[in-house]
């Protein structure tokens, strides 16, 4: 007891009661830091350095599929290790389907290079050399209509790495920059040129 009566147990924390406050205390504190000397205050969520609005950066701003990552005769190299090999068990639609594709969207094309290599073919998983990988995934980037382009796509990993898959053009935002406006009812009836 204190000398006021009051026992010891009310007036000093315990210490779970004081690990508990220096605990929220501890969680508080990033919230409410201000910057020091020489300390630039971190951008919010969503806030741009400059000016204007903050624009969202999406993968097709990115090196992609879209950008001819692989040539005409490393597809051709592809369609062959295709009927000799996966042939076996796939058919071009089994790369073209909504299921598939939508599965690899916006993935790195590392990750589905890594995963035909892995797993690939079955019941001979991982016998296929990285050429015939990277070639066999150059024939599926043709079959789904992506373009070609002047160079071959790499097979190590940091080359594979540098790209997104996407299979179409991302619509422009409705009301975004180079969206066009909707047509009125009298152009869709053919009234308007």
């Amino acid at each position: 007891m204190t000398a006021s009566g009051i026992p010891s147990s009310c007036t000093r924390p315990s210490a779970v009661g004081a690990a508990l406050a220096l605990a929220l205390a501890l969680l508080a504190l990033p919230s409410c830091r201000t910057p020091g000397l020489g300390e630039a205050a971190s951008p919010r969520p969503g806030a741009s350095a400059s000016s204007g609005p903050a624009l969202a950066r999406s993968k097709a701003d990115e090196p992609n599929t879209l950008h001819g990552v692989y040539s005409d005769v490393q597809a051709d190299r592809g369609h062959r290790v295709y009927r000799q090999i996966c042939s076996q068990c796939h058919e071009p639609m089994d790369w073209t389907n909504p299921a598939f594709l939508s599965r690899w969207e916006e993935a790195s094309v590392f990750r589905l290079w890594y995963w035909i290599y892995q797993r690939m073919p079955h019941g001979r998983p991982g016998t296929l050399t990285r050429r015939q990988v990277t070639d066999a995934l150059a024939y599926i980037f043709r079959l789904n209509g992506l373009p070609p382009g002047p160079s071959a796509l790499g097979d190590d990993d940091d080359s594979l790495d540098d790209y997104w898959i996407l299979w179409t053009k991302p619509s422009p935002p409705a009301d975004g920059p180079g969206s066009a406006p909707a047509p009125s009812s009298a152009q869709e009836g053919g009234l308007l040129p």
